[in-house]
């Protein structure tokens, strides 16, 4: 109760990650260490099927959103999760080894197109009252992610480094996270400690992010890339321990969105299986989306909670 008088009341921003797979796509999550979809899963998750075929994934975010090679042994980890604390973070350690140096997943690069960026500075009010009037995530495959983003000025950030001429990634990335809050992991903080920028020409509409500062209700969540696996690893490690070699991560930018990204066809992306599995994770929950087809991230909602600080040292009789 002291804890709870004492703290302040801080706007916190809610997204939605919503996320299509092709025709012949579907989800797997882990149940008593294999992979499988459920109902359960399906009511869980918001997923449902699409008219042309293939699934669609709907559900709030609050923490992060990530995919890459690290979501491949987080899935390794889930297989094999026990009860004991110490235990699972060996275990965390030995399937990051393992995943990363011999059974790593597909490059980001290898699977993902381009990321498409709303370029307005739209209040959450008027993104809210746009939303309204269309259909949130359409039923047409073709279309499934994009209802938030019509209508509205937006730019494209390229994962090929070849396209000089377009805004696009200066390096390969392994790693891509939609982060909201300034702790992954159990106590990293890879946007503050990263300041080098990950794109090969300003975008336009937003500014350069080295100088932006994470607020998690500003209405804006922070992008960062990593161009290797061990480099993640590095960060995420050091929220349990210093290490030497963290803040290895790339800012890509910090903006309000809708981020709509479109994923390779399955004729011309690199998986590293013939299923076409792409790893995932959405607040700390791995899972794989199979033959994946488009993603969004947008603002849902923003709401108050309590933010904990520190007791004041009280001198004197007033206060």
């Amino acid at each position: 109760m002291k804890l709870w008088v004492e703290a302040d009341v801080i706007d916190f921003d809610v997204w939605e990650i919503c996320l299509t797979t092709h025709d012949k796509g579907h989800f797997h999550f882990i149940h008593d260490h294999v992979k499988s979809l459920t109902e359960g899963d399906k009511a869980l998750h918001g997923i449902s099927e699409l008219p042309g075929g293939g699934l669609q994934l709907c559900k709030p975010m609050v923490n992060y959103f990530s995919l890459g090679t690290t979501e491949r042994a987080g899935l390794g980890f889930e297989k094999k999760r026990t009860r004991s604390r110490f235990r699972n973070n060996l275990r965390y350690g030995w399937e990051g080894q393992k995943k990363i140096l011999f059974r790593p997943g597909p490059l980001v690069n290898d699977v993902l197109e381009r990321i498409s960026v709303n370029g307005s500075q739209q209040s959450c009010a008027e993104r809210m009252s746009l939303r309204a009037s269309q259909q949130s995530c359409s039923q047409d495959p073709a279309d499934a992610c994009t209802a938030d983003s019509a209508q509205l000025e937006s730019f494209d950030i390229y994962l090929d480094r070849t396209k000089s001429d377009e805004v696009c990634f200066s390096e390969r990335c392994a790693q891509l996270m939609f982060l909201n809050v300034p702790s992954y992991a159990g106590g990293a903080n890879p946007w503050a400690w990263s300041k080098k920028k990950c794109l090969s020409i300003p975008p336009p509409s937003l500014a350069w992010p080295e100088d932006a500062k994470q607020d998690c209700g500003d209405q804006k969540i922070e992008l960062l890339s990593w161009s290797s696996a061990l480099g993640a690893g590095l960060d995420a490690a050091n929220s349990k321990i210093r290490l030497p070699g963290r803040g290895k991560a790339k800012r890509v930018l910090s903006g309000q969105g809708p981020f709509v990204a479109t994923f390779k066809d399955p004729s011309i992306a690199h998986y590293k299986n013939k299923e076409g599995r792409v790893y995932f994770q959405i607040d700390g929950e791995f899972f794989v989306a199979v033959k994946p087809a488009k993603m969004q991230v947008s603002h849902l909602r923003t709401v108050h909670v309590l933010k904990n600080v520190e007791s004041q040292a009280k001198t004197g009789c007033c206060c």
